[in-house]
């Protein structure tokens, strides 16, 4: 699938890849929130240097209060 909407991709995914620039993580992780997007079941993959799980963890629990989330 391919689309300029993040909203549709995370919908349609079961695998999320975060890469941004690391700096940037937060803001992108904030749109989400402020969208109103709850995901349950994802796996969130990060190739972003430097941005530790447990803060990635933090953020992506902000839009999803699910356990079941996985993060690498």
């Amino acid at each position: 699938m391919i689309t300029t909407l993040n909203l549709n991709c995370l919908n349609k995914s079961n695998v999320i890849v975060l890469a941004v620039k690391p700096h940037l993580y937060s803001d992108a992780i904030r749109t989400l929130a402020d969208e109103g997007v709850k995901v349950k079941d994802k796996l969130w993959v990060s190739i972003m240097a430097g941005v530790t799980l447990a803060d990635l963890q933090a953020a992506i629990f902000t839009i999803s209060s699910d356990t079941e989330d996985r993060v690498v």
